[in-house]
């Protein structure tokens, strides 16, 4: 059974209704309506809806219904009763691409660091200072060196810190005694400083073999050609022998020598009245002599290996000061 339609907006009429109640036209202006449109077609290409057996109308209707959805790219979807519409879909709403963005790049920086990484700035300070520490190392070892080269003397261990340090005042016969006298002898203790001329002073103390002596020298006066004064190492009163380290102003030189006998020496100005700072070794068969932390000469001996510790003076007047004696290992 056929479903009449309103010709205008194609909704089904109810039982026994004179309008539609869709739009509210009469069946009879829709009578009218259709009979226009059957005469003079609308140019809309809205087609009146198919009457009861009419098969024709409904393929014209079909065919014109697909002609107008190839035309249009869409597909013409039915009309549906109000009753049987289907209930309306959610909408999905998608978030903006903008949004997404902002919130991945939050999310980035959000994360944690897999593991700290020093800046190359930290880096170059770091090598800065490995590099300062190593350079200080090496002149550290440099002036280490140069120390020690000044404080050997022939061959010897070297100078060491502390020994006996003695004192001419008061100068007592515990730790002096006159070994060996000579024409105007005299030995005497003068503001503090031991005054020497034509004698021999030694300490009675032993020190073994190898030891060095320092001991301040200044020359009050010159009275004979060939004067000198300086320290004497290994020496034997009783026979004679020793090892003399001169300091001679009328030659302005220094020598080292055996029982008289020159091992070496050296050409260096001598002054009367200036103090000259000597420092004598004998470690070994090594004998060396320094003045004012210089060192000047050198020898070697396989003949004394012992004896005392003197200060001698001969043909001029000397003052000995500030002596240190040092046992070398």
């Amino acid at each position: 059974m056929s479903v009449e339609r309103c010709p205008k907006c194609g909704t089904p009429y109810q039982k026994d209704a004179t309008f539609c109640i869709n739009c509210g036209m009469s069946k009879e202006e829709a009578a009218k309506a259709a009979e226009l449109t059957a005469e003079e077609p609308a140019e809309s290409g809205f087609a009146p809806p198919k009457k009861e057996g009419d098969d024709s109308s409904a393929d014209e209707t079909a065919s014109d219904d697909t002609d107008a959805a190839g035309a249009d790219g869409l597909e013409k979807k039915p009309e549906l009763s109000p009753e049987s519409k289907p209930e309306p879909e959610p909408e999905t709403v998608s978030e903006p691409e903008e949004s997404n963005e902002a919130a991945a790049r939050l999310e980035e920086e959000m994360k944690p660091d897999d593991e700290f990484k020093p800046s190359k700035k930290g880096r170059g300070c770091c090598l800065a200072i490995i590099i300062a520490g190593i350079v200080g190392f090496v002149l550290l070892l440099i002036l280490v060196g140069v120390l020690l080269l000044f404080g050997v003397i022939g061959g010897g261990n070297g100078r060491a810190d502390g020994g006996d340090t003695y004192d001419f005042e008061p100068m007592t016969e515990s730790d002096f005694d006159v070994w060996d006298e000579g024409k105007g002898a005299l030995y005497v203790n003068e503001k503090g400083m031991l005054k020497v001329r034509n004698s021999l002073v030694g300490l009675r103390k032993d020190y073994g073999s190898d030891y060095g002596v320092e001991v301040t020298v200044l020359f009050a006066s010159v009275e004979e050609k060939g004067a000198w004064a300086g320290p004497v190492l290994r020496v034997n009163p009783g026979g004679g022998d020793r090892y003399a380290f001169k300091l001679m102003p009328d030659a302005d030189r220094v020598a080292v020598e055996r029982n008289g006998d020159v091992f070496c020496e050296k050409k260096v100005g001598i002054e009367t009245g200036t103090p000259y700072l000597v420092y004598a070794e004998a470690n070994g068969n090594d004998l060396g002599l320094a003045v004012n932390d210089t060192p000047l000469v050198k020898a070697t001996d396989i003949g004394l290996i012992a004896g005392g510790i003197g200060l001698e003076a001969r043909g001029c007047t000397a003052y000995f000061d500030d002596l240190t004696v040092v046992v070398l290992e």
